[in-house]
């Protein structure tokens, strides 16, 4: 087995973005083994948490330009996370059919969104996405609006 060395594994740890089973496999070694090794030195368990974050700040900085490129699951996934106070709220329900010989639970997932707390410039701008997503997916049941029509997010 190998003899893990602080300086070498502190190396790999920010080569390697913090990834603790990548760390190991480059050693021979298990993850745990890893993990315990960093876990009892605290000068690791800083350069862990600093290559971790610089990760993390990575992450943010690529779905900012998935954003900006209007890519939709982006502004999606940051209006369900970001956005809670402008009403854009996920809400999961789990029912039980009531029918024991058919699957017990339906799971349904529906976006709630508070129209009233949502300037109407992001309002025009989403129903823009909307009428994007639907035209590029020929199989949507939802057609393209044809701008005769009342829409809700135009109240």
């Amino acid at each position: 087995m190998a003899v893990l060395k602080a300086k070498l594994v502190e190396q790999k740890l920010r080569e390697l973005h913090g990834n603790m089973a990548a760390v190991a496999r480059h050693f021979g070694v298990t993850r745990a083994a890893v993990h315990n090794y960093v876990r009892k030195r605290p000068n690791l368990l800083a350069v862990l948490d600093e290559a971790r974050e610089a990760m993390k700040d990575h992450a943010v900085s690529a779905l900012h330009t998935a954003i900006f490129k209007g890519e939709a699951w982006a502004i999606c996934f940051y209006l369900k996370t970001q956005a809670k106070d402008r009403g854009y709220i996920e809400r999961t329900e789990l029912r039980h059919g009531g029918d024991l010989s058919s699957p017990p639970i339906r799971h349904t997932q529906e976006v709630v969104i508070d129209w009233s707390k949502v300037p109407q410039a992001q309002r025009e701008a989403l129903l823009d996405l909307h009428d994007a997503i639907v035209a590029a997916n020929p199989t949507s049941p939802e057609q393209p609006r044809t701008g005769s029509e009342p829409s809700p997010l135009r109240a």
